[in-house]
């Protein structure tokens, strides 16, 4: 290290502080450049952001009423988290649950962590992750899921458009916490994404979750990084083409350009490479554009004062929680290709060619 810069590394770590919270309109840049300068600054921008960032950053988990609800209808149940304490070693950050203000415009339902279980289960598996530690986790209902029990019945004996919404919203329901749709929302500052929740730990009881903050924190600004030089790339790279054929078959408004669905897609391309023949084209780019929509209504509504603690209910009866999700359903997945009765209709192929 030159004489020069001696100076300036030698200034009071408070007075690095108060430079980099001018700052904090560019959390990328701060995390993902400045951050790996050297050990000197890393250190720094981990003070910086363990002091302030992390208790501001929210989480909203999301799973859904399909095993506690009668179909035909179904709804979202939302469980925001906030931001309550480091861990002795400053390594783990605890968040514990709350609940959206019913008088906001955001009227959302709140679940529990141990109707969320399940889910988060799946995706880790879907992911071939480390499975989540789970603390106070009641047993589960012995039955199968609840929607799998009538779903047959539902199918075949609603008509008309009751049958057509009831299948768009089972389909929708039950794509959550696969592979490509992850059951759970990070919002850090202006930012949101679905990028990983690192070593994750939940404890139903407590209503509380925790995670590595700085290993969670790498990959949500890695991908933010990637979105904000993905502007120079010309051509931009494409990670799906599938999905950009079938948006243009469908007419979907997805703009594909957009950088944060090209770094989502990179996100995803281990998995889509491994797991797209188990469902159609279309149905993924359905889940794509639901996570798009979700995301922008988060950037709306997920604030602190839209918060409040959860509001215990004596009278509740106990949520019913199965084992596990359930497993594929071909007519849920492979929409639109299905015949009239709903029933999956496999596409055919050309066996052969004969020249006349």
């Amino acid at each position: 290290m030159n004489s020069s810069a001696s100076p300036l590394l030698q200034l009071p770590v408070e007075l690095w502080l108060l430079v980099l919270a001018q700052f904090d309109d560019n959390l990328v840049e701060l995390w993902c450049v400045v951050r790996n300068v050297s050990h000197f600054f890393r250190a720094c921008v981990d003070d910086f952001f363990s002091h302030g960032i992390v208790q501001k950053t929210l989480i909203n988990l999301r799973y859904s009423d399909i095993h506690t609800q009668s179909g035909p209808t179904h709804a979202y149940l939302h469980l925001p988290m906030v931001f309550d304490r480091l861990s002795d070693n400053g390594h783990r950050a605890i968040f514990q649950q709350r609940a959206f203000k019913q008088t906001s415009n955001f009227q959302a339902a709140s679940g529990s962590l141990r109707g969320w279980v399940p889910f988060l289960e799946r995706y880790a598996a879907e992911t071939r992750q480390k499975k989540p530690t789970i603390v106070n986790k009641s047993k589960p209902d012995p039955l199968p899921p609840l929607w799998e029990r009538e779903h047959a019945a539902l199918r075949n004996t609603l008509q008309g458009d009751r049958k057509s919404r009831y299948m768009l919203i089972i389909r929708d329901m039950t794509s959550l916490a696969r592979g490509d749709r992850p059951p759970f929302y990070i919002r850090i500052s202006k930012y949101i994404n679905d990028s990983d929740l690192v070593d994750l730990v939940v404890d139903c009881e407590q209503r509380e979750i925790s995670f590595n903050w700085r290993q969670t924190f790498m990959l949500f600004f890695r991908e933010h990084n990637m979105i904000a030089r993905a502007g120079g790339m010309i051509p931009p790279r494409r990670y799906d083409k599938d999905l950009d054929g079938a948006s243009a078959g469908l007419n979907f408004r997805i703009k594909q350009d957009r950088p944060l669905i090209r770094a989502r897609r990179k996100r995803l391309h281990p998995w889509v490479k491994k797991n797209k023949h188990r469902m159609s084209t279309e149905m993924r780019l359905a889940t794509e554009k639901r996570v798009e929509r979700e995301m922008e209504h988060l950037k709306k509504h997920l604030f602190i004062h839209n918060l409040e603690p959860v509001k215990e209910d004596p009278n509740a009866a106990p949520e019913i929680v199965p084992e596990k999700l359930a497993k594929d359903h071909a007519d849920l997945l492979f929409w639109p290709r299905v015949d009239d009765t709903l029933y999956y209709s496999p596409p055919r192929s050309l066996k052969a060619c004969i020249i006349m």
